[in-house]
C-alpha cells in the first residue's frame, strides 16, 4: 500500500489500515461525524441530511474526506453513512479537499487540527 500510494511508512499508516479491517471503523465514522459537526456548529443529522446549502455542503464534504482518509472505508459505505449519497458524490468531496490542502493553507491547518482531535477522542 505504501509504494503504490508513494508514501513512506508510518505509524499513522499502520494505524488507518488497521482501522479500515476492523469493527472500530464505524466508531471512527461516527467520531468523525460528530467532531466535524460540532467544528461547523451544525447538527449530526444536518451532516447527513438532504441541505445543499453551502455551508451544510463543505462541512459534509469534509467529513466524507476525513471518513475516507482516516478509515479506507468505501466510498459507497461513506456515501450510505451521509444519507445514501452515490458514492461519486464521495469522490468529488474526496478530490475537492485533497485539492483544497494542496492549494490553503488554512485548509491544511484545519484538516491537521480535526484529525487531532479525533485521534485524541479515539485515546480516551
Amino acid at each position: 500500500h505504501s509504494k503504490s500510494n508513494g508514501r513512506p511508512v508510518r505509524p499513522a499508516h499502520v494505524t488507518q489500515m488497521l482501522a479500515a479491517e476492523t469493527p472500530a471503523k464505524k466508531a471512527v465514522i461516527k467520531q468523525v461525524t460528530t467532531i466535524v459537526a460540532k467544528h461547523a456548529q451544525l447538527a449530526v443529522s444536518e451532516l447527513k441530511g438532504k441541505s445543499r446549502q453551502q455551508s451544510i455542503a463543505d462541512a459534509r464534504g469534509l467529513a466524507m474526506f476525513l471518513v475516507r482518509r482516516l478509515t479506507l472505508a468505501s466510498y459507497a459505505e461513506i456515501g450510505r453513512h451521509f444519507g445514501n449519497r452515490d458514492h461519486s458524490t464521495v469522490l468529488h468531496a474526496c478530490q475537492k479537499y485533497e485539492r483544497k490542502i494542496a492549494q490553503e493553507d488554512e485548509t491544511r491547518r484545519l484538516v491537521a487540527d480535526l484529525t487531532a482531535q479525533i485521534a485524541a477522542g479515539e485515546a480516551s
